[in-house]
Order: structure tokens, then C-alpha cells, then sequence
């Protein structure tokens, strides 16, 4: 049996991060597209699509400049920057977005019900805190050591997203 390493699964990380670009520019063009059709919108959450889209933005930038490293040092790279910062930010653009999400159900519900609001929002940045987590193993540890010793945070992260959704 083969054992995995970065050399041999850079067809699979070339995919996902081609979809990932694609997934980009349909964000990019929703973006567009709502800031040109709703110009009477609070400036508040302009403000948000925007800061949102230069997050993505620059998660796109982490995530292609580590396929570079990968595609360019091969094998010999185990350390995760790229991917490292780029965790950060998802965790960042999903804490503000289910949070906003959160404050409008929060809104909307009344009393006793409104709670699920405040519940969402604590979890969000609860995920957003296990990406802080896992990014700093990523970033400092070698591919093996944080494959193997962050499978409570993957699993935490996943299920605290599921909660929130």
C-alpha cells in the first residue's frame, strides 16, 4: 500500500483548488451583483460584502501561493503556511457571516425562541477559534504531526458547523 504524502496527492490539491478559484469568481460576480442592484442598502452591509469578498480574496491568495510551493518544492514541503493563513481567514469569514446570520435570527424570533440566535452566534465563533487552533498546527508542524494530532479539532469544527447551519 502507498503511503500518502504531499508528492503524491498534488493531482487531488490541484482539483480542489481549481474548483475553489471557480467558486471565487461566482462570489466575485454575487458580490458585483448585489452591490450594483441594491445601492439603497445600509452602507453597514456593503461594508460586510466587502470585507467578506477581500477575505475570500485573500484566502484564494494563500491557498493558490500554496499550490505553488507544492507543485515547485514537491515532496520536500511539509510545512503549511498558505494553507495555515488560509484556515485563519475561513474561520474569520465564517464567524462574521453565521454571526450576522445569528443577529438576524436573533432579531426575528421573540423570546424564548430569540436564544437560538445568541446559541448560533456563540458557536460560530466557537469554530472560528478551533480554526485559529488548528491553523497554528498547520502552520509550525510538519504535515504527519498535525494529520494525526488534529482530529478532534477537524471533528469539533465540522460539528459545531453543523449545529450552526
Amino acid at each position: 500500500m502507498m503511503q500518502e504524502t504531499v508528492g503524491n496527492t498534488v493531482g487531488a490539491l490541484q482539483i480542489a483548488i481549481t474548483i475553489s478559484a471557480l467558486l471565487f469568481g461566482i462570489v466575485t460576480m454575487q458580490c458585483y451583483q448585489y452591490l450594483k442592484s441594491y445601492p439603497d442598502d445600509a452602507t453597514i452591509f456593503k461594508v460586510l460584502v466587502a470585507f467578506d469578498w477581500l477575505m475570500e480574496l485573500a484566502q484564494s491568495v494563500c491557498v493558490s501561493y500554496q499550490m505553488y510551493v507544492v507543485a515547485v518544492m514537491g515532496p520536500q514541503s511539509t510545512r503549511f503556511v498558505g494553507f495555515g493563513v488560509a484556515v485563519i481567514l475561513g474561520g474569520l469569514i465564517t464567524a462574521v457571516v453565521q454571526s450576522f446570520f445569528s443577529l438576524r435570527l436573533y432579531k426575528l424570533l421573540t423570546p424564548p425562541s430569540s436564544y437560538i440566535g445568541i446559541f448560533c452566534m456563540v458557536i460560530a465563533n466557537l469554530r472560528c477559534v478551533t480554526a485559529f487552533i488548528f491553523s497554528q498546527r498547520v502552520i509550525t508542524q510538519d504535515v504527519g504531526v498535525w494529520r494525526t494530532h488534529s482530529f478532534v479539532l477537524i471533528i469539533h469544527s465540522a460539528v459545531v458547523g453543523w449545529c450552526c447551519d
